[in-house]
This record gives structure tokens, sequence and C-alpha cells, in this order.
């Protein structure tokens, strides 16, 4: 690797052509911003504001553990592009990419942080950290990011301190498989995470690849998130450890595909919210749904007509955990609910309370398991399953027909 260290009162400005054979660091405490007339050509880039130990860097360690300027930035307005297999990682407490990016087979790594370690051929960037002195945190990419087979993470390291963490995707992140590798989409650390572009980590001949993005408090995702594959569909965790709010499209479909939706407090479904499983030959996928507790019906956590149309394209489980701070377990059903194919399973911590009719038929199917059962169809054991009554009779019922 050659590093380039940039000793100055202010960031580093690249306009024009970087072109090299190896691998480049590019340090300088007050940032560094790659101008939109700026193209990058190398086999790997570091680029941040956290120094590195000259003897460490002589020894072959890449540590970069001296931080910079608590509000320095790094930001890429260009175009930057790694060799096969390469690595590109931009790390600094404030970083923004509105280019174009690309490492086919490779990772691309944005980091809101001010100490990292490097492993080119392995880990890439890893044991990132962040200093007392930043308070505020910001990974924003309203670019392209393009990693063939390869990773692309962004995340936000987790420091004592900080008053705020920011994760904001508004373009494009895409890792399909190639080669038969799949591709990885990684979002995490950050407080809040607000998706609202495209993720897509599907395959045109093989397994779709993986995505995992997870807020340390609220995730808002309004995304359109695509993990389809030919041979099978890939993984998508969209997580919270409080409140998640789902508005987008997410398709998994091929096969076996996984979606899973949680908040760990709470978790919204708004009603343009459309996941489909969905595979050959009547195959299909499962959407995971776990919160706290969740009510099916007007004002609840999903509407049912959101929740019938995203029937049609696949097995959904609602799981409600209970013990936390918003709710006690239970899965609730305000509303008439129908559907005519694919499975229903309703798995509560406590009780799942019907207040209207559920009508199953057609391919359709309700599996009930409350407390302590094993999921035997409508089957209830240790919790409860409860039906509305009224001086006029039942309210909530569950028809099945063929």
């Amino acid at each position: 690797m050659t590093l380039n260290r940039v000793n100055s009162d202010t960031a580093s400005t690249i306009a024009g052509n970087l072109k090299a054979n190896g691998n480049i660091a590019i340090v300088n405490p007050n940032g560094v911003l790659f101008e939109g007339t700026s193209k990058v050509d190398v086999n790997g880039l570091i680029a941040t504001t956290a120094d590195i130990d000259n003897r460490d860097f002589m020894a072959g360690k890449l540590a970069f553990t001296k931080p910079g300027n608590p509000n320095a930035k790094i930001i890429n307005r260009g175009t930057i592009t790694a060799k096969e297999a390469g690595l590109i990682g931009l790390v600094a407490p404030h970083v923004e990419n509105s280019g174009i990016i690309t490492a086919k087979l490779g990772k691309v790594q944005l980091a809101s942080g001010n100490s990292f370690m490097v492993d080119l051929y392995g880990d890439g960037l890893y044991e990132i950290g962040v200093s007392d002195a930043v308070t505020a945190q910001l990974v924003a990419n309203t670019g392209s990011i393009n990693a063939e087979g390869g990773t692309i993470a962004l995340t936000a390291a987790q420091g004592r301190d900080i008053v705020n963490s920011l994760i904001t995707i508004e373009g494009e992140l895409k890792a399909p498989t190639i080669r038969q590798q799949g591709g990885k989409i990684i979002i995490g650390g950050a407080d809040t995470v607000i998706l609202s572009g495209t993720l897509d980590v599907s395959s045109g001949s093989g397994k779709g690849g993986s995505v995992d993005a997870r807020a340390r408090k609220t995730m808002t995702a309004d995304a359109t998130i695509k993990a389809d594959g030919a041979t099978g569909g890939g993984d998508v965790m969209i997580w919270s450890d409080d409140h998640t709010d789902l508005s987008g499209s997410i398709t998994a479909t091929g096969g076996d595909g996984f979606v899973e939706t949680s908040g760990k407090n709470t978790l919204s479904i708004g009603d343009t919210t459309r996941v489909t499983t969905r595979g050959p030959k009547d195959t299909t996928g499962l959407w995971l749904l776990d919160p706290q507790d969740f009510t099916i019906g007007t004002g609840g956590d999903i509407s049912v007509a959101t929740l019938q149309t995203n029937l049609a394209g696949g097995d959904i489980t609602i799981e409600s955990s209970g013990g936390g701070t918003a709710g006690s377990g239970d899965i609730i059903i305000t509303d008439a609910l129908a559907w005519a194919s694919n499975r229903l399973t309703l798995t509560a911590a406590r009780d799942v309370l019907v207040n209207n009719v559920v009508t199953v038929s057609g391919t359709g199917a309700l599996t009930v398991n409350t407390a302590t059962t094993n999921g035997a169809d409508t089957g209830v054991s240790g919790g409860a399953l409860k039906m509305d009554l009224d001086s006029s009779g039942f309210n909530g019922r569950i028809d099945y027909s063929a």
C-alpha cells in the first residue's frame, strides 16, 4: 500500500484522474473531497481522516488509530473504481457518496468512525471505532455503489457519547450474484437508519444474496429491495432495537426466500408495503414479522387489505415476543380477514384475540400458536385463542372453505 499523508488545515480536494496498479491510502485529518470531475482507478483505496503510526505502516500493520478532526468529512462526488476483488473504504465521522463507486467481487465500505484496522485480502475494514470527541455521525448515499458478487457495507461505529448517528440511503446499492458468488449488503450501527433507495442482491442464474439492515433505535424503510434468484430467493433482514416503520417493496422470489422485518418494541407496516417470496410451481418462501405485540385492522400495525395483498405473495408468520416496553405479546385481529392462498401463522407470546370473522378458502391455511403450543392448525394451549362475544353472539370466528 502507498500512503499519501496530507498535513493541512483544510480538506484535500481531488478533481482529476488518479490511477495506480496498487493500493492507495489518502490520509487527511481534516477530510478529503473527490469532486464530480475526479476519476479514481486503483487496485484498492482507503480515504480517511484517521492517521497511522509510521512504525505500524512500515511493519505492514494497517492500524489507522489516530483520530482526526471530529467534524471532518470524506465526500465522493466522482467515480471510484477498484480492480477485481479490491477494497474501497471511506472512513470519517461524516461520509457521503453522491458519485459512482465500483468494486467487482470486492468490498465497498463507507464507515462513520475515526479509528480502524485494514485487512486488504480478507475482512476489509474492521475494529472500526469512534472517539468521545465525535458528537454526530453520518453515512449518506445518494449515488451508486456497485459490488457484483461482493460486499457493500454502510456502518457507524458505536461510541459512548454520540449525540446522534444516522445512515441514509437514497441512491443505489447493487451487489448481484456473479460466478455463483452471492452479494451482500450490510447496514448498521447507527441510531437511525433511513432506507429509501434501491438495494439489489438479485441473481439471474443462481440464488439471491443477502441484505442485513439494522438500527439501534429507529428504522424507516420505504426502499425497493431485491433478493430474487433463479434457483432460490435470498435473505432480507430489516431490524431495529426500538421501532421499525416499513412501507417499501421487498422481493425474494425463486423459492425459499426469507424476509424478516422486526421492531424490538414496535413494528408498523404501511399500506404501500409489498413483500413477495413466492417461487416456481406454487413454492413459497416466508415473511416473518416479530414485534412485541401486533394488531391487524384499522388503526393497527397492519391493515387487513395490506395483509391480504401480501398473503398472495407468500407465507407470512407474525410472531409476538412480549416482555418489552411496548406490549404484552398479544396478536389481535379487529377487522374481517379473508384470503385464499398461502399460510398465515400467528404465534403469540400470550394470546391471539379474534374480534372479527377470519375466512380461509382455496389453498389458504391458518396456524395459530399461543404460549407453548407447537403449531397445530388453530390448536391452542398455554395461552388462549379468544373469540369476541356479545349479546348477539360471536363477533369473532374462523371459517374454512374449499
